[in-house]
């Protein structure tokens, strides 16, 4: 009979995990499992977030009514303050189902909860 697993048996590989880099003025975070095609070729998705977005007032005000309020509502409010609308657009494209043409909450919430592990991994 097989031992049960462990929970860290579960951990996504470090491979796979996005990926903070500090850039001037700000991060660059690459997201290995997410691509788009460029020039026929897959590439891994990458934003940038600058330090202002992060030291933004009215970005806490958006978190704490997701916390506080659970209103899951504010979570496109929140990565619209995180990265630029031209990366907004591009990152709504990669998580787009292409039968549903479509963002669902769980793609669109696992997207920002792993942008913000990767840049405060702590």
């Amino acid at each position: 009979m097989a031992a049960p697993k462990k929970p860290q048996d579960h951990k996504e590989p470090e491979s796979e995990k996005p990926k903070a880099t500090d850039v001037e003025g700000g991060r660059s975070v690459t997201f290995p499992k997410l691509t788009l095609t460029e020039k026929g070729k897959k590439i891994p998705l990458s934003v940038f977030v600058s330090d202002d977005a992060i030291n933004d007032f009215e970005l806490l005000d958006d978190l704490r009514s997701l916390d506080v309020d659970s209103n899951a509502a504010r979570l496109p409010a929140i990565l619209r303050r995180l990265i630029s609308d031209a990366q907004y657009t591009i990152v709504m494209d990669v998580l787009r189902d292409p039968n549903t043409k479509r963002v669902s909450i769980v793609d669109g919430s696992t997207f920002i909860k792993d942008l913000f592990g990767a840049i405060n991994p702590n």
